[in-house]
């Protein structure tokens, strides 16, 4: 059921229960409100929630869940050695491509 853009609320759901970056404040087995996959919320600010510029970038489950070496508001950013590909999902950078961006600062 829902219970606000971006948040699914099985019934029960506690904002007690949401999960924080430590781990669970309250019992891990009860409901809470759930991030719905394409949306994205802060362990700070678990009811304000963003909306992903692309949905497989954000996962949903739980605040700041993003794909694999995404991160950031919304997973906008690629984590350290990573890139965001044509595909738009963030790859990990090779030692060969790392080489290369250097090469262009190096005088």
């Amino acid at each position: 059921e829902s219970c606000g853009e971006g948040l699914s609320c099985e019934a029960g759901s506690d904002i007690a229960n949401i999960p924080t970056s430590a781990g669970f404040v309250g019992d891990p087995n009860k409901p809470y409100p759930a991030v719905e996959v394409g949306y994205y919320t802060t362990y700070a600010e678990p009811l304000s929630v963003y909306e992903c510029l692309e949905g497989s970038w954000c996962p949903g489950g739980y605040p700041e869940h993003c794909a694999d070496h995404s991160g950031g508001i919304s997973c906008g950013k690629c984590t350290f050695g990573n890139f965001r590909a044509t595909t738009g999902e963030c790859e990990s950078c090779s030692d060969v491509m790392r080489t290369r961006y250097l090469l262009l600062f190096l005088p």
